[in-house]
């Protein structure tokens, strides 16, 4: 899309699939480390859902394997466009694709200090430039999209 032409979109939901934690013997003065997952699915010409997902886990093990804190959130949100989706390869292609994690990413991190909080602790993560997330991941398999425009295309192609 031309980036002169503003993008219009709304959000028709958004749902949890995925809340899991585990909480050993562990303190919020402990080093975290993040880990990212992005993925999506182009339905049809005006339709994008997009899964993504946050894993926030202790540098310290237990036993040298375990994180003693591991809190996993996904989050899926339905956004519906004015106009007609691009074809699209990558999450760089998704038009402000910045911007749709940045409105996901409130609501995972509100379900993270949910985590915390019933354990006893209160931790509220850092902002994230989303943008950069997105410029960063590039090459990385866990930000992945899926056009499914191009496999009804390719079966009407072969039915034919």
């Amino acid at each position: 899309m031309n980036n002169q032409v503003p993008v219009k979109f709304k959000i028709k939901g958004i749902t949890f699939p995925r809340l899991d934690f585990v909480f050993i013997g562990a303190s919020v003065g402990d080093d975290f480390d993040y880990a990212f997952r992005v993925e999506g699915l182009v339905s049809d010409d005006k339709n994008l859902k997009i899964l993504f997902g946050v894993r926030l886990f202790t540098r310290d093990k237990v036993e040298e394997k375990t994180p003693k804190i591991q809190v996993t959130v996904e989050a899926i949100a339905e956004f519906e466009f004015e106009q007609i989706l691009p074809r699209i390869n990558h999450m760089k292609d998704v038009p402000m694709a910045g911007n749709l994690l940045a409105f996901m990413y409130p609501f995972i991190r509100e379900k993270i200090n949910y985590c915390f909080v019933n354990n006893g602790m209160s931790l509220f993560l850092p902002s994230v430039n989303t943008f950069q997330l997105v410029k960063d991941n590039f090459d990385n398999p866990n930000f992945r999209i899926t056009d499914s425009r191009d496999e009804k295309e390719a079966s009407r192609s072969e039915s034919t």
